[in-house]
């Protein structure tokens, strides 16, 4: 279980990433972006449970000075560790990356002095993690946050029925998997008032399709790679979204809706997106939310299927037919597939 947060993982040569995971991951989920501007995405969003970054100057689209030349024109610079690989840059590169706001510049960051520092800066980080531990007297939405939340489930609702049902059934069959785990697995702290947030917030999973085209969404047959790209982008979008809503990022039920609506379609073999988040890394309520997607998709009539009957979509699912889930989580949906198929036959 990740207990201490997220590291960022951009650019840099395949050994040094390499070892650098295997400094951290023992202590921290790892997170890797492909170029400079999904990183930058990641740190200005300010990711829920994100401790610090590693960026290498070779990092494509944008290398880790831009990133951290970006991070200072959005005000954000010094708000996050941020640590450059240095392949042997230019030092005027490198003056300027200390000017913008790097917190190290590591030359051999597996080495037990650049180990020491880094452990230091990330152990004095103010970014709290993400929320794992014990229940801290949550127990229902702050009034605006829910407000928002409902706004965006019924725009949601509104341009397609199909997928506001979507939502709130998803909601529901995430909470029965988490009551189930609960016992399972006490160090996910899932108290009844976790799980009643964490259900609602698993409502906005598909924020994101708010800006997915119709002609893509409503599409009976099979998408176009161009047009699967796009569908792909929807947790992103969805991210972008809830950050631009003040009243759900000031809330403590902003976490939950973050890294639900970020990594539902997350798996645990790695095969993933748009993070490739492998095993725990994956926080529990996520994992929760990307089964209860899977099985409302397969119980419920689709524009390219008619819906599965109950037995056969459980089966389908643990079988890996419909992408990879953990041991417990699997575990669970068998335990609590009589109470999913009585919530269907009554939604």
């Amino acid at each position: 279980m990740v207990s201490n947060g997220y590291i960022l993982l951009a650019g840099g040569d395949a050994p040094r990433r390499q070892a650098l995971r295997r400094v951290y991951s023992p202590r921290y989920g790892i997170l890797e972006a492909d170029d400079g501007r999904t990183a930058l995405d990641l740190l200005t969003g300010e990711a829920p449970g994100l401790r610090g970054a590693f960026l290498g100057l070779d990092t494509p689209g944008l290398d880790g000075c831009g990133v951290l030349a970006g991070l200072a024109r959005r005000g954000l610079a010094r708000r996050l560790p941020v640590f450059i690989l240095d392949s042997g840059a230019e030092p005027a590169l490198l003056d300027r990356c200390w000017k913008l706001g790097a917190a190290d510049i590591l030359r051999d960051p597996e080495a037990e002095p650049a180990r020491s520092r880094t452990e230091t800066v990330l152990a004095l980080s103010r970014r709290p993690p993400a929320p794992q531990g014990a229940d801290s007297g949550e127990g229902s939405w702050p009034p605006a946050a829910a407000t928002a939340a409902q706004a965006i489930c019924a725009a949601l609702e509104a341009r397609d029925a199909e997928s506001g049902g979507h939502v709130r059934r998803v909601g529901a069959a995430a909470g029965e998997l988490l009551r189930t785990l609960a016992p399972l697995c006490p160090e996910y702290g899932l108290t009844d008032a976790r799980i009643r947030l964490v259900s609602q917030a698993a409502a906005l999973h598909d924020a994101g399709k708010l800006s997915t085209p119709d002609s893509i969404l409503r599409k009976p047959g099979r998408l176009t790679r161009e047009e699967l790209a796009l569908v792909r982008r929807h947790p992103l979008e969805g991210c972008r979204i809830l950050e631009s809503v003040p009243a759900l990022r000031a809330s403590s039920v902003y976490p939950y809706c973050y890294q639900i609506c970020r990594w539902h379609h997350e798996r645990w073999d790695g095969g993933g997106y748009p993070d490739g988040l492998r095993g725990d890394a994956i926080p529990i309520w996520a994992q929760a939310a990307a089964l209860a997607d899977v099985y409302d998709a397969l119980v419920s009539p689709r524009v390219y299927h008619d819906p599965r009957p109950h037995g056969q979509a459980v089966d389908m699912i643990l079988s890996g037919q419909c992408g990879a889930f953990g041991p417990r989580l699997s575990q669970a949906l068998q335990d609590a597939a009589p109470r999913l198929e009585s919530l269907y036959a009554g939604a």
